[in-house]
């Protein structure tokens, strides 16, 4: 069941401003960490 998306609240106190953080990725490390990990399964 997929969940129905809130409208965008921006959460950041007013000191800070979106474009200080640059670009954000979602999954940037996903296959970095599927390489260094190891499941074995019994």
């Amino acid at each position: 069941m997929k969940k129905v998306k809130s409208e965008m609240t921006d959460e950041l106190r007013t000191e800070y401003k979106r474009s200080d953080f640059g670009e954000i990725v979602r999954g940037k490390y996903a296959n970095r960490i599927k390489a260094e990990t190891n499941v074995v399964l019994p």
